[in-house]
């Protein structure tokens, strides 16, 4: 029951961590049997809660959502719905797992960010919410001001429209020459 799923092997542990959508992850020795399904951040998931998220321990996710016009508070109670960490990916280079995934102000609005954070430590880093912030990555700002067409073919002065890119579902490639974000 994980939405997204990315998973990657902890030496450390001995465990695989499969990350999921609405901040969503559980842990496994053998691929078959899952447990100790928990969040891996400070909130809970929409699954087991609809109280309101808050990244406030992320200065990037705090300055994205405050420019994005989230409650005062930088919460998420100024959007459509509950809005969870989306489309995780995490990927190990080094001896530092980043761990890459989007928030979205609502469905279909094309406001996303795609963040990033790490840990030299994951099994802690899962169990103490402990990330360190890696900053924002991309977003798709969705409305920006100019001169559009109408669909009956009259010209709008500064009508807000939505950008066609969203910036969700974050797949990172490593490669020799280094790493890329599709």
């Amino acid at each position: 029951d994980i939405e997204d799923p990315s998973i990657i092997y902890d030496e450390k542990s001995g465990y695989f961590y499969c990350f999921g959508s609405d901040n969503v992850v559980i842990k496994s020795q053998d691929l078959v049997n899952w447990t100790g399904r928990t969040t891996y951040f400070q909130s809970p998931d929409k699954a087991q809660s609809n109280s309101v998220m808050s990244f406030s321990t992320f200065p990037s996710v705090k300055k994205w959502a405050k420019a994005h016009g989230y409650s005062s508070d930088e919460t998420y109670s100024g959007v459509d719905e509950d809005r969870t960490p989306l489309s995780p990916d995490i990927v190990k280079i080094g001896g530092t797992y980043y761990l890459y995934f989007a928030l979205s102000k609502s469905e279909g609005a094309n406001e996303s960010a795609i963040f990033c954070v790490k840990t030299n430590d994951l099994e802690s880093a899962v169990r103490d919410k402990s990330w360190d912030d890696a900053g924002l990555v991309i977003s798709s700002c969705g409305r920006h001001s100019g001169s559009t067409v109408s669909d009956e073919g009259e010209r709008e002065s500064f009508k807000a429209h939505y950008d066609e890119a969203n910036a969700v579902h974050p797949s990172v490639i490593t490669t020799d020459n280094g790493v890329f974000m599709a």
